[in-house]
C-alpha cells in the first residue's frame, strides 16, 4: 500500500520506488573512486517528504501544518571533511514562523523546535541510508538533545540545516541547526539519535525448562 506524508495526498509515492529512484540518481553522479557533491533543490521534495510516511495514513497528526509548510531547499552527499573515506548527508529545509509555531510570548515554541529537529534530521538521515543502502530504514527515535540560542519570532524565515554523518544498521544519528535568515543568527540546534527495532531472539523451551529447576 502506498503511503504519503499529511497534505501529499495527490502525490503519494511508494517509499521503495522512491528509494530506487534516489539510488540510481546518486550512483549515476560518481566518477571513478572519486565521489563528487550531489546538490539539488526540490527536486525529490515531495519524494523524500512521502518516504517518512511509513505510518497509517490518519485524518490528522501532530504539527501536521508545520511540517506541510517545510521546503526543501537541498540535498547533498559529500565526503566527511574529518574523515574522507566517510559519507554525510545534508538536508535543508526553509520555513517561516507562522501563529501555529510560537509560544505565548509570541517567539518559536520549544515543542516546535524539536518538531523540526525531529522530522528534518530524520530526513538527513534517510537520504544518506538511500545513497548507502539504496533504501530507507529510519528506525524510533531514542534520544533528542535541544539547545537554545536565541529567540525567533513570529514572521521570522528559518532555514533548518541537518546533517547524518551516522546511518548505521541500528543506530544513526544526525545533527540539527535551526538559523533565523532574517537576524543572521543561530536559533536552536539539537542531536536526534533513532535506533532500528531488533527482532527479538528465538527462546529455546529447553533452556526455558532447564532454568526453571534452578
Amino acid at each position: 500500500m502506498k503511503r504519503g506524508m499529511p497534505g501529499l495526498d495527490q502525490h503519494l509515492y511508494d517509499p521503495f520506488d522512491f528509494a530506487l529512484e534516489m539510488s540510481e540518481f546518486c550512483w549515476n553522479i560518481q566518477s571513478g573512486y572519486i565521489l563528487n557533491t550531489i546538490s539539488y533543490s526540490g527536486l525529490y521534495s515531495e519524494k523524500l517528504f512521502a518516504a517518512m510516511g511509513l505510518a497509517p495514513n490518519l485524518e490528522a497528526t501532530f504539527g501536521d501544518p508545520v511540517v506541510a509548510a517545510l521546503k526543501l531547499s537541498e540535498i547533498s552527499i559529500h565526503q566527511n571533511v574529518m574523515e574522507p573515506s566517510s559519507l554525510e548527508a545534508k538536508v535543508t529545509c526553509k520555513t517561516r514562523i507562522t501563529q501555529g509555531m510560537v509560544s505565548g510570548h509570541g517567539t518559536l515554541h520549544g515543542g516546535c523546535s524539536a518538531l523540526l529537529i525531529d522530522f528534518c534530521s530524520s530526513l538527513a538521515t534517510i537520504a544518506l541510508q538511500i545513497h548507502t543502502t539504496g533504501f530507507p530504514g529510519l528506525g524510533f527515535s531514542e534520544t533528542i538533545h535541544v539547545v537554545f540560542h536565541a529567540p525567533a519570532v513570529l514572521g521570522e524565515e528559518l532555514q533548518v540545516v541537518n546533517t547524518c554523518t551516522s546511518a548505521g544498521e541500528i543506530v544513526q544519528s544526525a545533527r540539527t541547526e535551526i538559523w533565523s535568515e532574517t537576524h543572521h543568527r543561530l536559533v536552536v540546534s539539537g542531536v536526534h539519535v533513532t535506533v532500528k527495532p531488533q527482532k527479538p531472539k528465538q527462546r529455546n523451551p529447553k533452556n526455558d525448562t532447564a532454568a526453571s529447576k534452578l
